[in-house]
């Protein structure tokens, strides 16, 4: 009885043998033949068994290494807003406002034309941009483009050249005859120069007493 179990047992292994391998081959194919079943197997694509491992294997390390591969992109993130402000700093320092240009038109004022080499000598060099403030009527604007496009070609000479944008931000400030004020009267009122009263000198003359007194009643 327990001889035929066992020749039952081989049969059906072997009936079953040859379906699993049919599957096993659809599975590595991932596709049907579509007439060309004679190709080479390395040509065909990887079974789904071997991606599933591969993935399997992917996130068992990425949660092993947790948090390296994401701490590049998390520092990105939290530097972005400061690298933001530091670009509208550096934007609102390198706009040439109205005061910039003649009240006739466009062409730079002296103070203009300063602006710019400052501008181009001083800044960091990922923040080189010029930006021009724009005036309600665009002939005007194209004017002051042109006049800041010529400023520049004169003062790089050489060098790479430097990025010219429009814009519609006024940066914030005062006039020139105001902050001028504001510096005489700040300078008119500077106290004159005095030696320090207080401990030091005290403390100086004690400790010379105290030494003559020592000596005395040595």
């Amino acid at each position: 009885m327990t001889r035929c179990h066992f020749f039952v047992a081989c049969l059906t292994a072997v009936a079953l043998s040859a379906p699993c391998a049919k599957a096993q081959d659809a599975l590595a194919s991932d596709a049907p033949c579509n007439g060309n079943c004679d190709e080479a197997p390395t040509t065909r694509k990887p079974n789904r068994l071997k991606r599933v491992w591969s993935s399997i294997c992917r996130d068992f390390k990425r949660n092993n290494s947790w948090p390296d591969p994401f701490v590049t992109a998390d520092r990105a993130a939290t530097r972005l807003p400061f690298d933001l402000c530091t670009a509208n700093g550096w934007r609102i320092q390198n706009t040439l406002s109205d005061h910039h240009f003649a009240d006739a038109g466009g062409q730079l004022t002296p103070a203009g034309r300063l602006r710019v080499a400052a501008i181009i000598n001083e800044s960091p060099l990922p923040y080189r941009a010029i930006f021009i403030l724009r005036s309600s009527e665009p002939a005007v604007t194209a004017e002051r483009v042109v006049a800041v496009q010529e400023t520049v070609a004169g003062v790089l000479g050489d060098r790479p050249p430097v990025p010219i944008f429009e814009t519609y931000e006024n940066p914030r400030g005062a006039s020139a005859y105001y902050i001028d004020e504001v510096t005489r009267r700040y300078q008119a009122t500077i106290p004159d120069p005095r030696l320090p009263e207080g401990d030091d000198m005290s403390g100086g003359s004690s400790s010379g007493s105290s030494g003559s007194s020592g000596s005395g009643n040595n």
